[in-house]
């Protein structure tokens, strides 16, 4: 197995997978970063072409959503489902806890919502206030989640 070493700029074309899903190969890379604790180690981050990684996906359809709640207000909502969107949603309404109803604001109809998702969810990560709440606009969510879909060539006509 070999790895090559890409610059940063050319890591942002490339996706930072999660360790348990995916196994090095012969089309992964590597960056290398000084470590903050002790400057004689570097950290490694590697890497897998969008393009490649995204070949390998399987492309189910289902819909990246937003929704809001008046027990949250500012705070949006965002995940997916390979189900309708309401159906998602009366789901996460009968959750225990749930006492101020969700409700849609937006949807996007896309292949590998689940892949779509994480990358929004990465992309947004300076606003999460928990696992899929977010402190944004719904036009700046909307915008992420717009370019993220165009960018994975995941529209659905």
């Amino acid at each position: 197995m070999k790895t090559n070493r890409i610059t940063h700029e050319q890591a942002n074309k490339s996706f930072l997978p999660k360790p348990s899903s995916w196994m090095l190969n012969k089309d992964t890379f590597f960056t290398l970063t000084p470590n903050e604790k002790d400057p004689t180690i570097d950290n490694v981050h590697y890497w897998i072409e969008r393009q490649r990684f995204d070949a390998h996906l399987s492309f189910n359809e289902g819909f990246i959503y937003i929704l809001e709640s008046s027990g949250t207000p500012g705070i949006l909502k965002i995940g997916y489902t390979d189900r309708s969107v309401q159906e998602r949603v009366t789901e996460i309404n009968s959750a225990t806890g749930v006492i101020i109803p969700y409700y849609p604001i937006s949807s996007f109809h896309c292949k590998s919502p689940k892949h779509i998702e994480t990358l929004v969810h990465q992309s947004l990560h300076t606003h999460r206030v928990n696992k899929e709440g977010f402190n944004v606009s719904l036009k700046h969510a909307k915008e992420v989640i717009e370019k993220i879909i165009a960018e994975n060539n995941a529209y659905i006509k």
